[in-house]
């Protein structure tokens, strides 16, 4: 999985954003179905992510967990993991589109 993040998509196809009561009955939609041309589009890729590891440690633990399309505690935290680790890869690409510092989030103590 690579992280990826672009900027300027919003001028090629702009949205009109609706406001009021209307916003809550229906979503926001392209003001054309013809994307505008002569825009610029940046694209932020990251590292590739790995998770090879991760997974092999979750099936040595919790054999055959992972082979059904069933939830459990187990499966759910690995999800909460690696969902996790893919939004900061994102988050950073984000940082570095904007210019801005991306900080590392602290962990949360127990």
């Amino acid at each position: 999985m690579v992280p990826i993040y672009h900027r300027g998509m919003d001028e090629i196809v702009p949205e009109k954003v609706l406001t009021g009561k209307a916003r809550l009955k229906k979503p926001s939609f392209p003001p054309t179905v013809v994307p505008w041309r002569g825009k610029l589009v940046q694209m932020y890729v990251g590292e590739a992510l790995d998770f090879t590891q991760e997974l092999a440690a979750f099936r040595a633990a919790h054999p055959g967990m992972l082979d059904h399309w069933s939830s459990t505690p187990e499966t759910l935290d690995l999800y909460v993991k690696i969902t996790e680790t893919i939004r900061q890869a994102v988050l950073k690409q984000e940082a570095l589109a904007w210019g801005r510092a991306y900080e590392v989030p602290k962990k949360a103590e127990k």
